[in-house]
C-alpha cells in the first residue's frame, strides 16, 4: 500500500513538471524582456541627452511605441528636444500626440507648443482648430473670462500668421487699425507694401514713419512725420498711444536739429488744446495727446542742454506727469524729471526725491537712480547727504536699496554705537531680499555663530520628497498616483496641496511633475525660467535639489539664480528680525 503511494505521488509530481518548467520559462522570458525594455529605453533617453536623433526623426507610431516606454509625457519632452535641435516637422509629431493622448496639462502645453513649431501654415492652422472649439465653449463668469483671453491671444497670433503665409484677405481688422493702433511687428512691417499700399496718403505715412521707427531708422522716419504732419488731417487721427509714442522717438531721436523737434511738440501740444476746446477731441484723448506732447518737448529740450533748456524740460516733465493716464507714462515723466533734476544740483536732486517718492507706481522703475546716487555719496563719504537719503527711501518699496544705505551707514562710523546697531539689525532683517547685505550686517552683529544660525534653509515641518532628483521610474509612478478626477491628490511624502500655481493653472503636484520631467529628459536650460513660472512658491529644500542637479550639468548661473528665487519668494533669506 506503501508503495502504491509513493508510485502515486511520483506520477503526479510528472504530470506537473511540464507545468512548473513553462512557469519558470515565462518568468525568465518576462524578466529578460522587462530588463532589455529597461536597457532600450536608458539607451534612447542617452541619445536623447547626447543629441543624437535619429531614431527619434522617424517620427512614426514605431517610434512613438518606444518613446512611450521612456516615461509618461515622453512624448512632449522628446518634441522639445527636437524643436530646439531646429528639427520642427519631427517636433510637430510629438506634440501633436500630447495634445490628443494627454492629460491637463500636458495637453495644454503640446497644444501651445504646436502654435509655435512647424512652417506658418501649419501653425496657423493649430490655432485656427482651437479658435473653432473656443467658439462652441460656454461657462461661468469666470470661465468666460478666461476664454476670452485666449481668444484675443490666439486671434492676435493669427493675424501675424495670415501675414506671414500672405492671406491678407484673411484678415479681418484693415491695415488702419493694424498699423496705427497695435504693436508694430516684424510680419505687419514685412508686408506693409502690398497689405499697407492702399491706407489714405497721411495714414500711409504714418504708418511708414511706424516701421521706420521699429528698424531703429530714426532719421528716416522723423522725415516722414513731418511728410504726414505736412498733409489734411485732423488731430483725432492721431489719439493712439503707440503712435504717439512712435512719433516721439523719431523726433528725440532722428531729428538734427532738437530745438526744431521741440518747436514741433510744442506747436502740437497747442493744436491739441485748441481741438479740445473746440470739441473735436474727447477729454481722454486730449490728455493723452498731451501728455505725450509735452513728454518728448521735455526730452528733446533735455537733449539741447544748458540751463534754461534743462529748466523748461523739468516744468514739462511735471506737467506731463500730470497728464499721464497710465502707471507706466507716469513713471516714465517722474523718472525722466529726477535724471534732469539730478544734473542741476544735490540738493534739489534729495528734495525731488523725496517729493515725488510717494507717487512712484513701480518703484524698480527708479533703482538705477537710486543706486547711482547711493554709490555717489559713498564715494565721496557724504555721510550727512546718504542719511538724508536713507530718510527718503522709507517712503519707497525698494527695502533692498534702504538695507544697502542701512548697512553702509552702519560701516561708516560717524554715528552713535546705538543708532550703528539699528541700522545693522535693519540690514539683517527679514523685509528685504539683500542676501549679500543680509550676510555682511548679520556678521557684524554676531560673528560667524550668528551667521550659521541665521542662514540655515532647513524647516522643522518639511516632509517633503525634493524634485530635482527624478529616476528613470519617478515619471510615470507619479502621474499613475495622481487622480483622474476632482483634482490631483498629493503622493505620499510630498505637500498635499493643490493650489493654483501662477502661471497656467498648474498645482504644486502637476508642477513638480513637470519639472521633474524637464531634469529627466535633460531640457536643463528650460528648468529655472519653467520654475519660475509654473513653481513660484517651489520651497528652499526643493531648489536646493534642483539646484544641486543644475550645477551638476555645470549650469551653475541657473543654479545659484533658483536658489535666490525661491528664497525670496519663500522670505527664507533667513531668521534674523531687528531686538
Amino acid at each position: 500500500m506503501l508503495f502504491d503511494k509513493q508510485e502515486r505521488s511520483t506520477r503526479s509530481c510528472l504530470r506537473l513538471f511540464p507545468f512548473r518548467f513553462s512557469l519558470l520559462c515565462l518568468f525568465l522570458f518576462a524578466g529578460s524582456t522587462a530588463a532589455c525594455a529597461a536597457d532600450r529605453d536608458a539607451a534612447l533617453l542617452k541619445d536623447l541627452k547626447a543629441g543624437n536623433y535619429d531614431f527619434f526623426l522617424k517620427a512614426d507610431n514605431a517610434a512613438y511605441r518606444s518613446v512611450k516606454m521612456m516615461g509618461h509625457s515622453s512624448a512632449y519632452y522628446v518634441g522639445l528636444h527636437l524643436k530646439h535641435a531646429g528639427y520642427e516637422q519631427a517636433a510637430r509629431f510629438y506634440f501633436a500626440l500630447g495634445k490628443r493622448l494627454y492629460e491637463s496639462p500636458l495637453n495644454r502645453l503640446c497644444r501651445e507648443e504646436l502654435y509655435e513649431t512647424g512652417t506658418p501654415a501649419e501653425r496657423l492652422q493649430s490655432v485656427e482648430e482651437r479658435l473653432q472649439e473656443l467658439s462652441k465653449t460656454t461657462g461661468a463668469a469666470g470661465q468666460s473670462e478666461s476664454v476670452q483671453s485666449e481668444k484675443d491671444r490666439l486671434n492676435r497670433l493669427k493675424v501675424r500668421l495670415l501675414l506671414q503665409t500672405g492671406a491678407y484677405g484673411e484678415i479681418e481688422q484693415s491695415p488702419e487699425t493694424l498699423y496705427l493702433t497695435g504693436s508694430m511687428t516684424a510680419e505687419l512691417a514685412k508686408a506693409f507694401p502690398q497689405f499697407g499700399k492702399n491706407m489714405p496718403p497721411f495714414l500711409y505715412k504714418l504708418a511708414e514713419a511706424r516701421i521706420l521707427t521699429f528698424e531703429k531708422r530714426y532719421t528716416e522716419a522723423w522725415i516722414s512725420v513731418q511728410d504726414a504732419f505736412g498733409m489734411e488731417h485732423t488731430v483725432a487721427e492721431l489719439a493712439y498711444p503707440e503712435l504717439l509714442s512712435d512719433i516721439g522717438r523719431a523726433g528725440v531721436y532722428g531729428a538734427e536739429n532738437a530745438a526744431d523737434a521741440a518747436s514741433f511738440f510744442e506747436d502740437f501740444a497747442m493744436q491739441v488744446r485748441s481741438a479740445a476746446a473746440e470739441g473735436q477731441l474727447s477729454r481722454a484723448d486730449a490728455q493723452r495727446c498731451l501728455f505725450y506732447s509735452l513728454f518728448y518737448e521735455a526730452r528733446c529740450r533735455v537733449k539741447l542742454g544748458g540751463t534754461e533748456q534743462h529748466e523748461r524740460a523739468l516744468t514739462l516733465f511735471s506737467q506731463a506727469a500730470e497728464q499721464a493716464s497710465t502707471d507706466s507714462g507716469l513713471d516714465s515723466a517722474l523718472w525722466y524729471y529726477l535724471d534732469t533734476m539730478r544734473m542741476r544740483s544735490l540738493p534739489r536732486y534729495l528734495k525731488a526725491l523725496a517729493d515725488t517718492a510717494e507717487r512712484w507706481k513701480n518703484p524698480t522703475w527708479y533703482a538705477d537712480l537710486v543706486q547711482s546716487l547711493r554709490a555717489q555719496l559713498t564715494a565721496a563719504k557724504d555721510w550727512k547727504n546718504l542719511e538724508t537719503f536713507y530718510d527718503v527711501l522709507a517712503k519707497t518699496d525698494l527695502p533692498e536699496q534702504r538695507a544697502a544705505v542701512a548697512y553702509t551707514l552702519a560701516c561708516a562710523g560717524s554715528l552713535p554705537q546705538e543708532r550703528t546697531a539699528r541700522l545693522l539689525q535693519e540690514a539683517a532683517g527679514e523685509s528685504h531680499d539683500a542676501l549679500y547685505y543680509r550676510i555682511l550686517a548679520a556678521y557684524r552683529l554676531g560673528g560667524a555663530q550668528l551667521l550659521e544660525d541665521t542662514f540655515q534653509l532647513r524647516s522643522k515641518n518639511a516632509q517633503t520628497q525634493p524634485i530635482g532628483q527624478a529616476q528613470p521610474g519617478n515619471m510615470q509612478s507619479r502621474q499613475n498616483g495622481q487622480a483622474q478626477a476632482g483634482g490631483v491628490q498629493a503622493q505620499s511624502g510630498m505637500r498635499a496641496d493643490s493650489s493654483q500655481a501662477q502661471s497656467g493653472g498648474f498645482s504644486t503636484q502637476e508642477a513638480r511633475t513637470y519639472i521633474d520631467g524637464l531634469l529627466h529628459f535633460g531640457l536643463y536650460d528650460m528648468v529655472y525660467p519653467r520654475i519660475a513660472a509654473v513653481y513660484p512658491s517651489i520651497p528652499a529644500e526643493e531648489a536646493v535639489a534642483v539646484a544641486r542637479t543644475l550645477a551638476g550639468e555645470g549650469r551653475y548661473a541657473d543654479s545659484i539664480r533658483l536658489i535666490a528665487f525661491s528664497l525670496k519668494k519663500s522670505g527664507r533669506y533667513g531668521n534674523y528680525g531687528a531686538a
